[in-house]
């Protein structure tokens, strides 16, 4: 029985990935269900290593990375419990 998936992409990730599926002589369809067929049989998922941060995500990196130099915005505590209560005093 066949089942019906929509989901949300960005357009030219699909456009790409539908032009490179045909330059390899599958559909767009068979590459998603692959990727599905393996996620199940391996019960886990991996992701590419060449993820290139947001600017965003670099600055917020830096920022911490300076902050932790300075001892600023640090938790001294490691028990779970002075960390929840840290947290839930912001």
């Amino acid at each position: 029985m066949q089942a019906v998936i929509n989901i949300k992409t960005d357009l030219s990730l699909k456009l790409e990935a539908k032009q490179l599926a045909q330059d390899m002589g599958l559909t767009l369809s068979s590459v998603i269900n692959n990727s599905l067929k393996d996620f199940v049989r391996a019960r886990a998922i991996s992701f590419d290593n060449n993820y290139e941060p947001t600017e965003r995500l670099k600055k917020s990196i830096r920022q911490a990375e300076q902050d932790f130099a300075k001892n600023k915005n640090i938790s001294k505590s490691g028990k779970v419990t002075d960390l929840k209560k840290h947290l839930m005093s912001l």
